[in-house]
């Protein structure tokens, strides 16, 4: 092989592995399916940022905290892409709650351990899923046919912001 044949060789591989990257960073998220059946989305209430997060309005139904003050320009892609984050949706909860669970926060591959719970008198669940780019903490608070979910992402068990993020979602249930 060449000179000329070598940087060929290394210049599909390089383009390769940028498609490859392009690719992972585009998949969609493992988010619940918003399945509103006819139903508008619930306006989620502006949020204050924990310190050191700024809070950034997606739509009427969703903010992200992230620790930079301005989202990156990155035209049509997942949240993801904002790098650590406490995400923030509101959804309707259509038919029976063990119905909307089934069909809305992932089946036993993508979050295999799911906890209930009680949180100041809501209903709760909790659950770890796996994300193309890492996994997230997943907690839901149920109140009135609306699911409220809290995302942290990324996740691990030793992530300094669990406590962040649980300061969070207690705010919140707290003020239901």
């Amino acid at each position: 092989m060449n000179k000329s044949q070598k940087y060929l060789a290394g210049g599909i591989i390089i383009i390769a592995a940028i498609a490859f990257g392009i690719f992972i960073i585009s998949r969609p998220r493992s988010q619940p399916v918003q399945n509103t059946q006819g139903k508008t989305t619930p306006v989620l209430a502006d949020l204050p940022a924990p310190n050191g997060w700024y809070a950034h309005r997606i739509n009427s139904g969703n903010i992200i905290f992230t620790r930079e003050p301005e989202l990156p320009a990155i035209p049509a892609t997942e949240s993801l892409a904002y790098g650590e984050q406490i995400d923030i949706s509101a959804v309707p909860v259509s038919g029976s709650l063990p119905d909307w669970i089934n069909l809305n926060v992932g089946d036993d591959v993508l979050a295999p351990v799911k906890q209930w719970g009680i949180l100041n008198g809501h209903q709760t669940l909790q659950s770890v899923v796996t994300t193309p780019g890492d996994k997230a903490l997943d907690f839901i608070v149920f109140d009135n046919q609306i699911a409220y979910i809290f995302s942290l992402y990324p996740y691990t068990s030793n992530n300094p912001d669990i406590e962040v993020f649980r300061k969070v979602v207690d705010a919140f249930a707290n003020s239901k």
